[in-house]
């Protein structure tokens, strides 16, 4: 989030005192045991006293150079500064310096060529103490407090390059952590670290495209550690990097700037930064970035370089003749977010922004591709806002928005939904977001009454289906029962005729009246044939393999050619082909 003048009151400039034309560049501060400052700039030393905001200037020469004093160590009483010349001893009672012995022996120490020092630590190699220094450009140089001597790249006894494994000869800073660690960062070879061995050497972690973790970018400009361990790196071209100190995993932090120089750490764990000129502060709780564009000091061509910072936690950033102290917790932010804007809505490509002045936006079923087009004009930002949007009831993730800040959606089906667009300035925590309820009527198919609608035809359906199925199952139980009267009936009155009959018969029989007993068993006979036949016919109608127009036919024909026949009639029968093939359904 960028930042206006209520807060460009909080960052103040404290230009340097000049004695020539040439602007004046800060490049290290030193806070000695008084609290006083010690600046290192390109126009020698500048002294601060604690307390005052004097500025005492004190110019070196030596040879006849005026120094750039570019980088402050301190080792017990013995004080160095690294210049553009070389590395030298500095007494700060009598304000006299002097190479260190030996200097003049070594071809890269004894006068740098077109660089400078920019980092001085101290460790030891062979177990004797040494100075580890870097003359940018020459990869790294040390030098031996025992033996007084330096030992550099042009050493080709000690061929340094090879057996150190050197890969970069670019070494922004040497960075010794809390657990004695000793890490460096490279311009071209992203992240490296020291081992301490009996040579000693080092390897680097670089960027890795197959990798999901890692850096993103090679050009290593800065580390930090924080109050856990872990180290903060920042790249030129690649953003804010974190290294877990318990998985040694380097993670980037997403939206953060690209172009990052400088970092440092305050006492809450927030990561301060230079990007660009401005100053950004990052939330590692809250994830949110804060951006302090300010104005004045853009005109000046903003801060570069490093973040410094004293004893009381207070730190200094640089530009082009100036210098600028602030403490963290005096910093606040004076503003809102961006207000979010629906600046159109389409229907199929059709612009309807008509719509946008309704609380709730209704469309039909068959309107149902839309696209909507947002923005938050906001012209004191200097960095480019981030929008996220989504659309609740069909996904639940957010999508970053492209450069267009449109959101298209295609084929909705019908319902409830709400869009939702939120904006932020690097993702910082003081977040917008605007809100457009939508509408779409369902078509009258996916409406919960035709669903009740169709319930219920599918329900008297099948109830309908339930209903002939007991019907026919009731007729058919009818005609079992008809059938079963009709042959109760008609065998119960044959079989007591022939019973009678037969005691008749009998009764003739014993009497010895032969003719009338013959005349009796002639009406047995006709009873029982008549008997048989009327149970042919019954059984044959029952029988479902006569349900046919072919059996009846037969039926009729063997039936009525007999009768024909015992009368002298001709008999033909004649039926239609398609009749012989159709079925009866009872």
């Amino acid at each position: 989030m960028s930042v206006s003048s209520p807060v460009q009151q909080q960052f103040t400039q404290h230009f340097f005192p000049k004695d020539k034309k040439e602007a004046v560049t800060f490049f290290d501060l030193f806070e000695d045991d008084h609290h006083d400052l010690w600046l290192g700039t390109s126009n020698g030393l500048y002294i601060k006293p604690a307390g005052t905001d004097e500025l005492i200037h004190r110019p070196l020469v030596y040879k006849g150079q005026s120094l750039w004093v570019t980088s402050f160590f301190q080792d017990g009483n013995d004080f160095y500064i690294g210049t553009d010349y070389s590395l030298f001893l500095y007494d700060r009672v009598s304000n006299t310096l002097k190479t260190l012995p030996g200097t003049e022996k070594d071809k890269v120490m004894n006068k740098i060529i077109e660089s400078r020092v920019v980092s001085i630590i101290k460790d030891s190699i062979e177990g004797r103490p040494v100075l580890l220094v870097s003359p940018y450009g020459h990869f790294i140089t040390y030098y031996d407090l025992e033996q007084k001597r330096w030992v550099s790249r042009l050493d080709s006894a000690r061929n340094i390059i090879g057996n150190f494994k050197l890969k970069d000869n670019f070494i922004h800073k040497f960075y010794k952590a809390r657990n004695g660690e000793i890490w460096l960062a490279n311009a071209m070879q992203g992240l490296g670290q020291w081992h301490k061995k009996s040579t000693p050497f080092v390897t680097y972690e670089t960027n890795d495209p197959s990798q999901k973790n890692g850096l993103s970018n090679n050009h290593v400009y800065d580390i930090a550690e924080d109050n856990t361990g872990n180290l903060w790196i920042s790249t030129y071209g690649g953003g804010l990097h974190f290294k877990d100190a318990a998985t040694k995993q380097i993670t980037h932090i997403t939206n953060s700037p690209n172009l990052l120089e400088g970092l440092q750490l305050d006492s809450h764990g927030n990561v301060w930064m230079i990007s660009n000129g401005d100053i950004v502060k990052y939330n590692p709780i809250k994830k949110s970035f804060t951006i302090f564009n300010l104005p004045d000091i853009d005109k000046s061509g903003g801060v570069s370089g490093y973040f410094f910072k004293d004893s009381r936690g207070k730190m200094y950033v640089k530009g082009l003749d100036y210098f600028i102290p602030f403490h963290p917790d005096s910093v606040g932010i004076q503003r809102a977010p961006a207000k979010i804007w629906f600046t159109d809505f389409q229907v199929f490509g059709v612009s309807n922004s008509d719509l946008l002045q309704q609380e709730k936006i209704v469309l039909p079923y068959y309107r149902n591709t839309i696209s909507i087009a947002f923005a938050a004009p906001d012209y004191t930002f200097s960095y480019p806002l981030h929008f996220a949007y989504k659309l609740e009831g069909t996904n639940s993730d957010w999508s970053e928005s492209d450069p267009s800040h449109i959101a298209n959606y295609a084929n909705l089906p019908g319902g409830d939904y709400v869009f939702l667009v939120k904006v932020s300035n690097l993702g910082n925590g003081l977040t917008e977001i605007a809100r457009l309820p939508i509408y779409i009527i369902p078509p009258y198919w996916q409406r919960w009454w035709f669903y009740v609608i169709c319930a219920a035809i599918i329900s008297l359906l099948i109830w309908l289906v339930y209903r002939y199925r007991i019907n026919e199952l009731v007729k058919r139980q009818t005609i079992r029962n008809k059938i079963a009267q009709d042959l109760h009936d008609n065998m119960g009155s044959a079989l007591s005729s022939i019973s009678i009959y037969s005691r008749v018969a009998q009764i003739k029989n014993s009497r010895n009246e032969k003719e009338d007993l013959q005349g009796v068993l002639e009406k047995i006979t006709t009873t029982s044939t008549d008997v048989i036949s009327e149970m042919n016919d019954i059984v044959w109608t029952i029988n479902p393999r006569n349900d046919s127009m072919e059996k009846i036919i037969q039926r009729i024909e063997s039936y009525a050619r007999p009768l024909a026949a015992a009368n002298n009639i001709a008999f033909h029968f004649a039926v239609d082909k398609n009749i012989r093939l159709r079925s009866l359904m009872v």
